[in-house]
């Protein structure tokens, strides 16, 4: 054993810190002080609650994540160091944004776009993306589209801008074989007598 080297280490778990890489661009709406709600692998339906203590003044390098730190209270002395854990901020509502699913969003050889039908034919729109929830499978679309132009929500293989495309509407769901046939009436009934 070394001369200098530490005979032990004093841990206090009486509060913890969660160290979380967050998006760029969701870090402006951070403060320090908000809340945060967490579930902790191996800890089931329980939810821990802590607070945003610190916000890394750079992003990671190689990446476009900004380091925050959130303190967790310990009372119980459940949590260890090393743990695993998911945190979701509530953010403040803000008007609302239009979304895509996440499944319309392509991206390839570092271009995101969109396909839309325009005029009988396949379009490939560039756009520019904000926000993700993967808990609704949504993205936010930052470039205008056009407004009665339908989107591609499948994966399709081999699109090419231009070729002939038609969307064809849903089909009308068909009536159950035990639901009874009606028809239309006139506003006039009458009656039996």
């Amino acid at each position: 054993m070394a001369f200098d080297s530490p005979l032990v280490t004093v841990v206090d778990l009486t509060d913890m810190e969660l160290q979380a890489a967050v998006p760029a661009v969701d870090v402006p709406e951070l403060a320090i002080g908000k809340s945060v709600e967490l579930t902790i692998d191996g800890f089931g339906e329980r939810r821990f609650t802590g607070r945003v203590e610190r916000i890394n003044p750079a992003a990671e390098p190689g990446t476009r994540a900004i380091l925050v730190y959130v303190g967790i209270p310990n009372v119980d002395g459940a949590l260890r160091g090393g743990m695993f854990a998911t945190g979701r901020i509530a953010l403040a509502a803000s008007a609302p944004v239009p979304t895509l699913p996440a499944t319309a969003v392509r991206t390839e050889a570092g271009q995101t776009f969109v396909w839309t039908v325009e005029g009988g034919k396949l379009v490939k729109r560039g756009v520019m993306t904000g926000r993700r929830d993967d808990a609704t499978g949504r993205v936010e679309v930052k470039t205008a589209l056009p407004p009665d132009a339908p989107v591609l929500a499948a994966r399709f293989d081999n699109l090419k801008d231009g070729a002939p495309a038609i969307v064809k509407a849903p089909a009308p769901a068909p009536v159950p074989a035990s639901a009874p046939a009606t028809t239309p009436t006139s506003g006039r009934t009458q009656a039996a007598g």
